[in-house]
């Protein structure tokens, strides 16, 4: 992950990466264009299932809110298996590290 204040800055990295990788990683590293995203603070901005706001906090995002929501009220309900009950534990889990305020 590259992070700047300054715009329009990272767009030469993967480039610059592309000239520099090779030398240094042997060839066993190399980017994948694919994968690769720029953001702005005017779109999500998403590191490894994390979300970051434009107030600078961390956060789990919208959907896995609802997701959490939605799942509690049918663990309420008697509606969920165990498999599921194990993969809530562990998204309320989660969620408790990542935005506290959250999981309160």
């Amino acid at each position: 992950t590259f992070s700047t204040n300054n715009k329009d800055v990272l767009f030469d990295i993967p480039d610059m990466l592309e000239n520099v990788l090779p030398k240094y990683s042997l060839g066993r590293i190399r980017i994948n264009h694919e994968k690769t995203v720029f953001s702005s603070k005017g779109h999500n901005r998403h590191v490894t299932g994390i979300t970051l706001t434009n107030d600078n906090k961390l956060s789990i995002g919208r959907e896995r809110k609802r997701k959490i929501s939605a799942m509690i009220h049918h663990f309420i309900n008697g509606k969920l298996s165990t498999d599921e009950c194990n993969k809530l534990v562990g998204l309320l889990a989660f969620a408790k590290n990542i935005e506290p305020s959250f999981y309160k």
